[in-house]
C-alpha cells in the first residue's frame, strides 16, 4: 500500500513539473517541442488510469472486508443466541426405562389415557395435561385422559385443522411454546391458582396417521428430543389402545 502511494507521487510530481514547465513555456513565447507535450499527455494519462484503477480496487477490497465484518458479526449473534438457548432451556433426558407405557389392570380406554398422562408426568413434573383419541370410524380427537385437569367444561373435541391441536394432528409435527401468556392456563393446587409458561402438543402416530394428541403444560421446561419420543412411545400406545379404537 505504502509502495503504491509513493509511485503515486511520483507520477503527480513528475506531471506537475511537466505542467509548470509548459505554462512557462507558453507565457515566454518559448517554443516547445512536439516530444514534451507528447511525453505530458502520456505521463497524464498514466497517471489517470493508474489512479482510477487503484481507487476501484480499493473499493472493492473494502467492499469485501465489510462483507466479511458483516458475516462474522452475524455467526457470532448466531452462535450467541445457541448458547443462550442452551442456557435458557436445558435438554431433558428422559429415563425411557421407568417411562410406563403398559398397565396390565386398566379395563378401559380412559383408565389406560390416565395413566399414561401420570407416567409421563413422573419424567416431566406436569401442571396439567390431556391426552385426545381418535378412533377408526370418526374424523374427531376426543379427550380420553386427562391429568390435573379441573374445570366445569370438558376438554373440545377437534378434528384436523382446528386450532393448534388439529395443525399438530395435520402436520404429525410438536408445537412447543415456551412463553404461554399470563392466565392462558390456570393450574389450582393447594397452594392457590398458577400460569404454567410451557405448553407442549405432540402426535402419536402408527401407520403414518396420527391416532392421538397430548397436550402438556408445565412450569418447567420441557425441552427434550420431540422425535425419540414419538418414535419410543407411538407404537406401544397404538398397541395398548388398538382395542378400543
Amino acid at each position: 500500500m505504502k509502495l503504491k502511494n509513493y509511485l503515486i507521487g511520483i507520477i503527480f510530481l513528475s506531471n506537475g513539473l511537466l505542467f509548470t514547465f509548459l505554462l512557462v513555456a507558453y507565457f515566454q513565447n518559448e517554443k516547445v517541442s512536439s516530444y514534451t507535450f507528447l511525453l505530458f499527455f502520456i505521463s497524464f494519462i498514466s497517471f489517470l488510469s493508474y489512479f482510477l484503477i487503484f481507487r476501484n480496487r480499493s473499493k472493492s477490497s473494502d467492499s469485501i472486508n465489510s462483507t466479511e465484518k458483516v458475516d462474522s458479526s452475524v455467526l457470532e449473534k448466531k452462535d450467541t443466541n445457541s448458547e443462550k438457548t442452551d442456557t435458557q432451556e436445558p435438554v431433558i433426558q428422559i429415563d425411557y426405562s421407568t417411562l410406563k407405557i403398559s398397565f396390565p389392570n386398566e379395563k378401559a380406554l380412559k383408565v389406560y389415557c390416565n395413566n399414561l398422562l401420570i407416567s409421563v408426568s413422573e419424567q416431566l413434573e406436569l401442571a396439567k395435561g390431556i391426552m385426545y383419541v381418535r378412533k377408526k370410524d370418526s374424523l374427531k380427537f376426543l379427550a380420553e385422559g386427562t391429568y390435573a385437569f379441573y374445570s366445569l367444561e370438558p376438554p373440545v373435541p377437534f378434528e384436523e385443522n382446528d386450532g393448534l391441536n388439529g395443525q399438530v394432528a395435520r402436520d404429525k409435527e410438536v408445537i412447543y411454546i415456551n412463553k404461554i401468556p399470563d392466565k392462558y392456563l390456570e393450574v389450582v393446587s393447594g397452594l392457590g391458582n398458577g400460569s404454567p409458561k410451557y405448553l407442549l402438543i405432540l402426535p402419536l402416530i402408527h401407520d403414518n396417521q396420527c391416532f392421538a394428541v397430548l397436550e402438556l403444560a408445565s412450569f418447567k421446561s420441557m425441552n427434550f428430543d420431540f422425535n425419540l419420543f414419538i418414535n419410543t412411545i407411538s407404537e406401544k400406545v397404538y398397541s395398548q389402545i388398538e382395542k378400543y379404537l
